[in-house]
């Protein structure tokens, strides 16, 4: 009973020692490439720059642009050092900020320095970054025109 088994073993291994390394380099040949880095701060866009704005959150200074887009505006957060806050979104919200985004606040995306957030037809209101994973609103700045 054991002398079967064991043959059966033995092939196995060989067999594995044989199929594992040409699956790692099929897999490892295979790969897709690597995404590409977001935009740094200093790549602003050519776009007409309506205001500009700086403050400080967590030790890092924030710079926000709001520029004409495509007959609507856009808004650009960029920072020379990063923003040392997990999970960080970014909201827009017509009323006075709260400690945590409300319902009617309008979900922008994810903080990516650099990257541009479409502001909606009615631009007044108050730009939220909430970290997620801390459960804190890190800043609250107005945009649009309640500057």
């Amino acid at each position: 009973m054991i002398q079967p088994l064991r043959k059966i073993h033995r092939r196995a291994f060989l067999a594995s020692a044989v199929v594992l390394p040409i699956l790692f380099v099929s897999g490892v040949a295979s790969r897709q490439p690597l995404p590409e880095a977001p935009a740094t701060p200093s790549q602003t866009p050519r776009l007409p720059k309506i205001s500009e704005t700086a403050f400080r959150v967590n030790g890092a200074t924030l710079t926000t642009r709001v520029f004409k887009y495509d007959r609507t505006l856009a808004l650009q957060i960029s920072t020379a050092t990063p923003l040392l806050a997990p999970d960080v979104l970014v909201y827009f919200s017509a009323a006075s900020p709260t400690q945590a985004p409300t319902n009617d606040s309008l979900f922008l995306g994810a903080f990516i320095p650099g990257q541009l957030y479409p502001l909606p037809k009615n631009p007044r209101g108050y730009i939220t970054l909430y970290s997620l994973a801390q459960k804190q609103t890190l800043a609250s700045f107005p945009v649009g025109e309640s500057q």
